[in-house]
């Protein structure tokens, strides 16, 4: 079952220097480490700044910031 992270805001007014904006989905097979306030936030080849929140942890998802944005990964879709 795929795993999905999907971006729901960011600090640049809806245009990140980056181009992954609110709304940005993507997809893995393999379910990633819980985010860890301090450290970047790795989904394959998707790299975050550090997260400085933590929202949310469970068995179906993680919701965390970081200094950028706010991320939603959902475990068991």
């Amino acid at each position: 079952m795929p795993i999905l992270i999907k971006k729901l805001d960011t600090k640049f007014g809806g245009n990140h220097p980056n181009g992954i904006n609110p709304g940005y989905r993507k997809q893995s097979n393999v379910i990633p480490d819980k985010p860890v306030i301090g450290e970047p936030f790795f989904f394959g080849s998707l790299r975050t700044t550090p997260v400085v929140a933590i929202i949310l942890i469970s068995d179906q998802m993680y919701i965390f910031e970081t200094r950028n944005s706010v991320y939603e990964v959902y475990l068991n879709q």
